[in-house]
């Protein structure tokens, strides 16, 4: 099915190495073996779906550069965000250290009513929440930062930001 495709991706592995360079990934990478084989089939993919489409120009490597240049693209932002997803998950875990640091403010926290309104908050959030509280707390409020150091967008962060607003409220309203 795919042996025009494989054949074309085989006779272009300099096309795939080209494509690997311009995403940052360059020989030595210890990826770059990986990417490379998974650019072989992307390319045979394309190339198949390219002849199908009945738009067969002889100088497509442009159109195949860039085409794959995209997948692969895809590829490593799944990648990226699978990965980022389960570190975030692990972060919220309740032995993480910040975690521990809005326990510990909790804890010593002189104003007793702050102390108790935190604790509350804390107990009717969901994991990213409590990540979002647990900077909040240490003294980190920039959100742009937050959202790096989390790997997530702003506006992610922002709409955290605003789910714990509305339950700080909510607790508010019922004290």
């Amino acid at each position: 099915m795919l042996e025009k495709g494989f054949a074309y991706a085989l006779k272009n592995e300099r096309l795939i190495c080209g494509v690997l360079a311009k995403l940052n990934y360059r020989k030595g990478h210890p990826d770059f073996e990986d990417l490379l084989e998974e650019g072989k089939i992307l390319l045979a993919q394309i190339y198949e779906n390219y002849l199908e489409s009945g738009n067969y120009r002889k100088d497509c490597g442009s159109y195949m550069f860039q085409m794959l240049k995209w997948r692969l693209l895809d590829e490593l932002r799944k990648k990226k965000h699978l990965a980022q997803e389960v570190n975030f998950s692990s972060l919220a875990k309740d032995n993480d250290d910040q975690i521990q640091e809005v326990k510990a403010i909790i804890e010593l926290s002189s104003n007793i009513e702050i102390s108790d309104l935190v604790y509350q908050l804390y107990q009717v959030c969901n994991d990213n929440e409590k990540q979002l509280l647990a900077y909040y707390c240490s003294g980190q409020t920039k959100i742009s930062q937050i959202a790096k150091e989390v790997g997530k967008s702003r506006m992610t962060v922002n709409r955290w930001k605003h789910s714990l607003k509305q339950k700080y409220l909510k607790l508010l309203e019922e004290k």
